[in-house]
């Protein structure tokens, strides 16, 4: 937290621009932070803030969540969750920046809220991801999702969308649907493998929720992947991608305490790993960990597996 700051600032992400650099989403704020992770002191951790006050609704914060890095662009998602209104899902952006002087770039789209960013045609975003291989940006949002707690009913206005990294045109690729006709439910996390081939998660309530195929150039829906996870706890795909580099799918499942992985080509189930604990998110990272690790083989390109898991009781 900034020196003035009582209350968390909520980190929500980090998006790394080099060894040196990185972004830190601070969700509960209207300000992220430029640190540098090579830092070994807190006076060296922070070098640089960015100011997203200007896409801030009533409640004073935009709700920064993710982003990733384009061409030398920074795409930062902004929910624009209204607290003052029962966390109602206002019009929502994605904020670009150029990661080489920090300075937000106008994308000159018209919006209600005359900001510089790509005004979004879906509501409550937090998964966005690059694809390469098309040269796009996924977008996914859930809507708003029902809290029987408050007879908070759910809003279907989410779904996954895409965003050309050069000139900002958006387009809805696959809808959640109506009030009336949601066949699944709010569509609460995303994973893209290919131009071909992608996931998403079918929520219809707290624990019941389903890993759904589809094409994300077409947006035609192939159906559930795999029976073994219809109906379950599904957690953590909202960071984005979870396949790894042999083209399996890696998914948690909370309500069974592990992580099963897809084999993308068939959506037949590799292996199943019990966690104990909840499982939340997995994230692939290549390289050495220790001073022994891989000291003969500097071209070594494996990739370790990093399961977060939480001390939740399970039902």
């Amino acid at each position: 937290m900034n020196s003035d700051e009582v209350n968390s600032s909520n980190p929500c992400d980090l998006i790394f621009a080099g060894d040196e650099k990185a972004y830190l989403l601070r969700y509960d704020t209207s300000t992220a932070w430029i640190i540098n992770p090579q830092a070994t002191s807190e006076a060296q951790f922070k070098i640089g803030e960015i100011d997203l006050s200007s896409y801030s609704d009533q409640d004073n914060c935009p709700e920064m969540t993710s982003g990733t890095i384009v061409n030398d662009k920074l795409f930062i998602l902004l929910q624009r969750i209204n607290r003052d209104n029962d966390w109602a899902p206002e019009q929502a952006y994605v904020a670009v920046f150029d990661i080489n002087t920090d300075s937000e770039i106008d994308t000159n789209i018209p919006n209600p809220d005359n900001v510089f960013g790509i005004p979004l045609p879906i509501k409550n975003p937090s998964a966005i991801q690059y694809l390469e291989e098309n040269n796009k940006i996924y977008v996914q949002g859930a809507g708003r999702l029902e809290n029987s707690w408050e007879n908070i009913e759910a809003e279907y206005s989410g779904g996954i969308m895409s965003i050309n990294p050069t000139t900002y045109e958006t387009s809805v690729i696959l809808d959640d649907g109506t009030q009336d006709d949601h066949p699944y439910g709010n569509i609460s996390g995303m994973a893209i493998c290919s131009s071909t081939k992608g996931y998403f998660i079918g929520y219809k309530e707290w624990g019941d929720n389903t890993l759904y195929s589809f094409n994300p150039t077409t947006g035609e829906v192939g159906g559930i992947a795999n029976e073994s996870l219809e109906g379950k706890n599904i957690a953590g795909m909202e960071a984005g991608a979870y396949a790894d580099k042999n083209g399996m799918l890696w998914v948690c499942n909370a309500t069974d305490a592990e992580v099963v992985i897809i084999d993308t080509v068939d959506n037949t189930i590799d292996e199943k790993i019990f966690t104990n604990l909840n499982p939340q998110k997995v994230a692939f990272v290549t390289g050495a960990f220790g001073p022994d690790s891989f000291s003969n083989n500097s071209d070594n390109d494996e990739v370790f597996c990093f399961i977060s898991a939480l001390f939740r009781s399970r039902k």
